[in-house]
């Protein structure tokens, strides 16, 4: 019921199942029906349903931000913490299943794999939106990455990215890259594939900085197209990779002054 409740105001991924004016019509012969019938007490239980709805839909909304503040705000930042603490069997199966999202988005970008697993499981994918569900096989990359599992990784990753949130997309690109830093053909292959999935060199974000990290990596002389505030950005990523060395490179090369070597 809770679930009907939130798709009338398409707050879920089915969306609305009436259209706007249709569902008007339909309220007010009910409400005129029951105010002709039974007087003022008849409106009750449409003032009841009405409640009912839009509770239903903002425990959706609530949950859906969550999500994207999980998503793409810096892990200390306030908010970015999911803080839900509700009873499943009260509240809108889509809002569950966002909720249970956002916290398992949380714990894979905190490195708590088993966490992040266990959630996963219990998500109902049917509830989810397109994007929704991009971050979820992020959550499912991150964790088979974490885990060892890197072809599992990579096939959910192809689907996962972009996900429309850097911060994700960063915490993933990083964990792909740190396993494939060592294998030219392994590099290649992800550079191509986020080429294919619309990510641009010279775009903004954290995915088309660590595209041009990896061109990088395979070919040294592209470091002549770098300048330096791009070296900067760069160079936070090698080492958050694990690459102290390139690391230390791109900040000199981020020095007008020194030289690049």
């Amino acid at each position: 019921m809770l679930e009907g409740c939130a798709e009338v105001v398409a707050a879920t991924a089915r969306g609305r199942r009436l259209p706007p004016i249709v569902a008007g019509l339909v309220v007010t012969v009910v409400a005129l029906v029951l105010a002709v019938a039974l007087g003022p007490r008849g409106l009750l239980p449409l003032g009841f349903l009405v409640v009912a709805v839009f509770a239903a839909a903002r425990d959706v909304f609530v949950a859906r931000d969550a999500l994207w503040q999980a998503s793409i705000r810096e892990l200390d930042a306030p908010g970015q913490a999911p803080t839900w603490s509700g009873d499943a069997r009260l509240t809108a199966p889509t809002a569950v299943a966002l909720h249970r999202l956002a916290s398992a988005v949380d714990h894979a970008r905190r490195g708590a794999y088993g966490e992040a697993s266990e959630l996963v499981r219990a998500i109902d994918r049917d509830r989810l939106r397109p994007g929704e569900l991009r971050l979820l096989a992020a959550v499912r990359a991150i964790v088979s990455t974490g885990l060892g599992d890197d072809v599992r990784a990579a096939q959910h990753a192809a689907i996962a990215l972009p996900t429309g949130s850097d911060a994700v997309d960063a915490t993933l690109g990083r964990l792909l890259l740190a396993r494939a830093w060592d294998d030219p053909a392994r590099l290649r292959v992800l550079e191509a594939a986020w080429g294919r999935a619309g990510v641009m060199l010279r775009d903004a974000g954290s995915l088309p900085e660590l595209r041009r990290l990896t061109r990088l990596r395979i070919d040294p002389g592209t470091d002549r197209e770098i300048d330096a505030e791009d070296a900067t950005t760069l160079a936070a990523h090698a080492r958050a990779i694990g690459d102290d060395g390139l690391a230390v490179e791109l900040e000199l090369r981020a020095r007008p002054s020194a030289a690049y070597r």
